[in-house]
């Protein structure tokens, strides 16, 4: 039998790490994206990497990886074999405050939750 705390419990395990930006923002196949590749910011990740840790299909990270390119969050680090890798964008301030701001949304959302 379903009870709505395991339906949650179940819901958090198809979120990707920094579930709570999905929870605030809600749930876009570019904010998964871009949480798929803060979970470590200095490793390269390839489409399937991408898709596994966003927890959608790789071509949903197909059809959106090049606007968030365009937009200077992710770059293309280099080819492994006929895979492009790609990784947070280390120089754009836009993606360093994406970071910040899931690292400040957990730590209010801790702070509010010990107050209560």
């Amino acid at each position: 039998m379903s009870t709505p705390e395991r339906d949650r419990n179940a819901e958090a395990s198809k979120n990707p790490e920094g579930s709570v930006v999905i929870d605030v923002l809600g749930d876009h196949p570019k904010t998964r994206i871009l949480l798929a590749v803060l979970t470590d910011p200095d490793r390269d990740y390839n489409m399937t990497d991408i898709a596994e840790l966003a927890a959608t299909d790789r071509s949903t990270v197909y059809r959106h990886i090049d606007d968030l390119i365009d937009m200077g969050l992710i770059e293309q680090t280099r080819q492994a074999g006929n895979a492009p890798m790609y990784q947070i964008n280390h120089d754009s301030a836009a993606a360093k405050a994406f970071g910040r701001f899931e690292w400040e949304l957990i730590k209010a959302l801790g702070e509010q939750e010990s107050d209560a």
